[in-house]
């Protein structure tokens, strides 16, 4: 019998949309690695701990619209060929997720 308990409140998509994160310790262009209304995965090899706010400016292809969103690094993995982070976003304007909606999660 399977015992894993699914933890996410929100439906995930695989997903590429650039964005340029912020941290502690960097500044990067990225593209996600899937997306939810509730947070995000990034793949990197610069990781933030745990617990760290980082910023995220969004670009969305489609009108070249921009969304700033805050956001704190939930979990990390240094996995070889997986390395990334699980950002939850905090706050996020009402505008951006309803944007992620009618864009990616119909």
């Amino acid at each position: 019998m399977d015992n894993f308990k699914e933890q996410r409140k929100h439906k995930r998509l695989p997903l590429a949309i650039a964005l340029d994160v912020s941290g502690r310790h960097f500044l990067q262009f990225k593209k996600s690695g899937n997306l939810s209304l509730g947070g995000i995965f990034i793949e990197t090899e610069l990781l933030e701990k745990p617990g760290t706010l980082v910023e995220m400016n969004f670009i969305f292809e489609d009108e070249w619209d921009r969304a700033r969103v805050l956001g704190e690094v939930a979990w990390v993995s240094n996995a070889k060929h997986h390395s990334g982070m699980g950002i939850k976003f905090i706050h996020p304007p009402a505008y951006f997720l309803k944007k992620i909606e009618k864009l990616y999660l119909k």
